[in-house]
């Protein structure tokens, strides 16, 4: 971790690792777990965010459920929720553009009751 990296944490305490900085925005990394009865932020899972998506992974849905998904938690456009590793898996890799890592944690984690 870069002091830069320490510094983007704010006062809220140290970030789970799936929460870090990104020049334009935030990194977030998620363990996608597709076909889920609805879509929702469900805890932390070997250091990724989980959520579970209320799509099959079949022809990119489950990619783009997880986008709206996203963009609809963090108050943000779609277009601003970038997928930029992981299109074929569950162990993912978002850009959220204009969104710090201490707000993504404070507009995801509640959701799940996972204080960390």
């Amino acid at each position: 971790m870069t002091p830069a990296d320490g510094a983007a944490m704010g006062t809220t305490g140290e970030l789970p690792p799936c929460f870090s900085p990104h020049p334009e925005g935030s990194r977030l990394l998620i363990w996608a777990q597709p076909r889920s009865s609805r879509s929702e932020a469900a805890g932390l899972h070997d250091g990724r965010l989980k959520i579970r998506v209320a799509a099959p992974p079949v022809e990119d849905e489950a990619n783009q459920e997880l986008r709206r998904f996203l963009a609809r938690s963090l108050r943000v456009p779609a277009s601003s929720v970038r997928l930029v590793a992981g299109h074929r898996g569950k162990r993912k890799e978002l850009v959220v553009l204009g969104v710090s890592p201490a707000e993504l944690r404070c507009r995801l984690l509640p959701h799940t009751g996972t204080g960390a």
